[in-house]
């Protein structure tokens, strides 16, 4: 529309002085230093979750807040969590197809290994012992892969690992 406008109008001719500030800044935080915490920290709510559910399927669909509050408070291993989704998987990928490589073994490993760190008080945060699965674009050492090589599942990866 602004060119039609132009070219029955003529360009608009309005002199700008050089110093004259952009409109599109903004300073959300005007003379006041810098904005936000001084370090990235993670606080998690201080709701309590309700009680572990007693059959499978109601664990299954919990949510990821109430079963990290579980594997911290110790009420929930990773371990056990793991094997249900992995024996969920097993059940309904026949008809799903929503994996193709599922590395049972590396999974149980990693739970009980989260598990143990757990035990030893070394809870590192609300991801810490949540079985996760990664898209195979991701490229991971060891596991073969359909897709091409993508270097930045790898660092991706890492970073799951880590938290």
């Amino acid at each position: 529309m602004a060119p039609l406008y132009e070219r029955r109008t003529g360009p608009r001719k309005v002199a700008l002085e050089p110093t004259l500030a952009p409109w599109s800044h903004v300073d959300a935080v005007p003379n006041r230093g810098t904005a936000g915490p001084a370090r990235d920290v993670f606080i998690r709510s201080k709701l309590q979750p309700r009680p572990l559910p007693a059959s499978d399927e109601d664990l299954a669909f919990a949510p990821v807040t109430e079963l990290s509050r579980w594997i911290q408070m110790r009420k929930l291993s990773s371990e056990r969590l793991t094997h249900l989704y992995l024996d969920r998987l097993e059940r309904f990928n026949p008809k799903l197809r929503c994996a193709i490589t599922v590395t049972r073994d590396r999974a149980l490993a990693q739970a009980r290994k989260a598990d143990a760190e757990i035990a030893a008080g070394r809870y590192r945060g609300a991801l810490h012992g949540i079985p996760w699965g990664a898209k195979d674009l991701l490229d991971t050492a060891g596991i073969p892969r359909p897709m091409a090589r993508n270097h930045s599942g790898i660092e991706c990866q890492r970073r799951m690992l880590r938290s």
